[in-house]
């Protein structure tokens, strides 16, 4: 007699099992496939970070409208000559807004943001980009530079950045 092979229930009763699985972990603040316990730790092995999916759709999600707000607060900034009282470009309004548009509660997105960021530090520091996925993780890393970019230019402009 072969191997059992999972019947189309068996395949959904064991990936229902998985799922909860995973979710009881993440619900538990945990991640089944996180391997960097902090976000500032670089892995002993030096391998690189392993992120979820929805980490980095978070990431981008709210970096994305981050930029949106700043690019905003540059175009207001350029076409008026005094200084600028918007609220809505401060360091907390952009975590803010930015987690809201992650879906994430603002230290969740904090924690997000510090692990992406640190991947993408790490990924550039040292030369390899792995093949599956660099593309998605070209974008992440632009997302980062123009938000580096957007809050230069609005403190050349004078208004400060956050």
């Amino acid at each position: 007699m072969g191997a059992m092979r999972p019947t189309g229930v068996g395949r959904t009763l064991i990936l229902m099992g998985l799922t909860v699985s995973l979710n009881d972990c993440r619900h538990r603040g945990g991640s089944a496939v996180t391997a960097v316990p902090a976000a500032s730790a670089v892995p002993a092995t030096g391998a690189p970070y392993l992120l979820i999916p929805s980490e980095l759709i978070a990431y981008r999600r709210g970096r994305e409208r981050e930029i949106a707000l700043l690019r905003a607060a540059v175009a207001r900034r350029a076409r008026n000559a005094g200084p600028m009282t918007d609220s809505s470009v401060t360091a907390e309004a952009l975590s803010r807004d930015g987690a809201a548009a992650a879906g994430l509660s603002v230290a969740d997105y904090a924690v997000v943001v510090s692990r992406v960021d640190s991947a993408l530090r790490l990924r550039a520091s040292s030369g390899t980009a792995t093949p599956p996925g660099s593309a998605e993780w070209a974008v992440l890393d632009s997302l980062r530079v123009e938000l580096t970019v957007l809050r230069s230019r609005l403190e050349a402009l004078g208004e400060g950045a956050p």
